[in-house]
Formats: structure tokens, C-alpha cells, sequence
């Protein structure tokens, strides 16, 4: 099966970049990628940069498809013309990476308002999705961002840095929520930062794809069970 693939940056679903050998524009995968073929291993992933999609996205804005978008929020509209473009491409899969964070108000440390909002964000997405002809949607949702799930596995520390701080730090992933602007709070990216700065690294694509690559599914389900085990389901039905 053939995915399209979008995300938002490259910690998460990774970037194009220049490869001189072939003179040619690569692309080099995120921990997304990592974690799709861990779980369905048949899966063949294309992925496509946001401003590619932007410009798709500008010449579809016809007066059919205004009609067709009226009245999807938040991300349903991307997530329509992603799902254009995907079924025009003959992809099986049409699949959508985006943040349950602060832009979609997700600053609750609770269970069930996080699992209200992820319930928001990911069911913006995959209208979208099916109402622009994706017969196989995936919404891919971290609660709240891919920091958390790049904290769901602490063997996956040891194993790529030799060490991992305590595990206390490592629990509810999903739950943190802290002040972006301050280094020392439980903002993901900035708690990441901090057990990594243990670990004698600093957060970059090539970090986050090492210890996703070192992560087991099973232990990320039991600890990011609000959105990562709900993304490995969703994977787990298309075979």
C-alpha cells in the first residue's frame, strides 16, 4: 500500500534537502516515518513537503471545492485538498500529521480534557480527509506534540545514549503543558531539551530519529495512550 504522507516540520515528518552525489532534492524521513513502519511494515510512504502543498492547494480553491469545504474547522480545509491530491495521485492511504498543541488551545495536563481535545483536533482532520475522497484517512494527532511521543519510550534513551535519567520523568508524556518561553518548564520541547542535555545531546531531526527508531510500539501505546495508541490502531486496519 502507498501512503501520502504530510506533516508540519522536519522533527516530525522530516525535510528535502540536497543530496550532491545525485545532484538531486532527497527527502530524509522523521520519526513519523519510523513509527509507520514499525507498525505496518507494507506501507510504502511518499512524503510531501508543506510548500508543495501550499501551492496545490492555492490552485484548487475553485468554486466547487469552496462549496465543498464550507463549514470544516481547524484542519479539516488542509486536510481536504490533501486528500484531493492524494486520490488524484492513485495513494492508498492519505495521511496527515499535525500538533495538539497550543494552537488548538491544548494546555490542559489532564486526561480528559486531553483526550477531549485530541478527540477535536483528529476529528477535524479525518472529515477533511474523507470529504476530499480519501477512502483510508489517517490522522496522525500527537498529544500534545512529537516531544511526547519521542519521551514515550525510556529504554530508548539507554539504548541510543547508553543512560537515560530517571524513569519518573518519563511518565504521561501526553499531560505536559508549561510556559514555551521558560526553559525550566514542562513545555514538551523544553522538558525534552533538558533530559537530552543529560543525556550530553541537543534535540535535532537526526536525534529524534535515532530514538524512534530504538522505540518499541507496545511501551509507546502504554504511555502515550490517548494519541499514539489510537494513530497505531488507525495503521493497524489497512493491510
Amino acid at each position: 500500500m502507498r501512503m501520502f504522507l504530510t506533516g508540519e516540520g522536519p522533527t516530525d515528518c522530516g525535510r528535502e534537502q540536497f543530496d550532491r552525489r545525485t545532484a538531486q532534492n532527497i527527502w530524509q524521513d522523521g520519526p513519523v516515518q519510523i513509527y509507520i513502519r514499525k507498525i505496518n511494515p507494507t506501507i510504502q510512504i511518499d512524503t510531501y513537503g508543506k510548500h508543495r502543498l501550499r501551492d496545490a492547494s492555492s490552485t484548487r480553491k475553485t468554486r466547487r471545492n469552496q462549496r465543498s469545504i464550507r463549514g470544516l474547522e481547524g484542519h479539516g480545509e488542509k486536510a481536504f485538498f490533501v486528500a484531493q491530491l492524494a486520490t488524484e495521485m492513485g495513494y492508498d492511504i492519505a495521511a496527515m500529521y499535525v500538533d495538539a498543541d497550543k494552537s488548538s488551545g491544548s494546555t490542559q495536563k489532564d486526561s480528559v480534557s486531553c483526550q477531549k481535545r485530541y478527540d477535536l483536533v483528529k476529528g477535524q482532520v479525518l472529515t477533511g480527509l474523507q470529504r476530499g475522497g480519501a477512502a483510508r484517512p489517517v490522522a496522525i494527532v500527537p498529544m500534545k506534540m512529537i516531544e511526547c511521543w519521542i519521551l514515550g519510550d525510556r529504554n530508548a534513551f539507554v539504548d541510543v545514549f547508553g543512560m537515560a535519567p530517571d524513569q519518573k520523568l518519563f511518565r504521561s508524556p501526553e499531560l505536559l503543558w508549561g510556559n514555551e518561553h521558560d526553559s525550566n518548564s514542562d513545555y514538551p520541547k523544553n522538558y525534552l531539551s533538558r533530559i537530552l542535555e543529560m543525556c550530553g545531546v541537543h534535540s535535532s531531526q537526526a536525534i529524534f530519529v535515532s530514538i524512534a527508531d530504538a522505540s518499541a510500539i507496545e511501551t509507546l501505546c502504554k504511555t502515550c495512550p490517548i494519541s499514539f495508541a489510537d494513530f497505531a490502531a488507525q495503521l493497524s486496519t489497512y493491510t
